[in-house]
């Protein structure tokens, strides 16, 4: 893999001041839990990526199925979406499909749960 010219480094991505402080500070938590369930410093998991050692998905794989158990719903989403950004902005966009993205690492599912109380409005009452 060749990263494209057109990119920025984590720590610009990291310090971008076009988003707020709290964006900042959660893209922050995210690159720490990353380089935590990934073993490695974030420059060595580029380096292996781009030396293709791994892959920006299995890295985003292991990183989600980690966090997922642990997390709020929201928070992993949240988490996840934060990742195709920094992979398009430190590899390219050449070097990141966001459909391959979404068929590897797939979306958090929200569901809900059935309450065991009926509904007052489709009960009938008899009497």
């Amino acid at each position: 893999m060749h990263v494209s010219p057109d990119t920025v480094g984590v720590s610009e991505w990291l310090s971008d001041g076009s988003i707020t402080e709290g964006s900042r500070i959660n893209r922050k938590r995210m690159v720490e839990r990353l380089e935590q369930v990934n073993h490695a410093k974030i420059d060595q998991l580029l380096d292996d990526i781009v030396s293709d050692k791994l892959s920006v998905y299995s890295v985003s794989k292991r990183f989600v199925d980690s966090i997922r158990p642990n997390l709020a719903t929201t928070t992993v989403y949240g988490q996840r979406s934060m990742l195709p950004g920094l992979w398009e902005s430190v590899l390219g966009e050449s070097n990141f499909s966001r459909r391959t993205f979404d068929r590897l690492v797939p979306i958090v599912t929200f569901t809900l749960q059935e309450s065991n109380y009926s509904n007052p409005r489709t009960t009938r009452w008899r009497s």
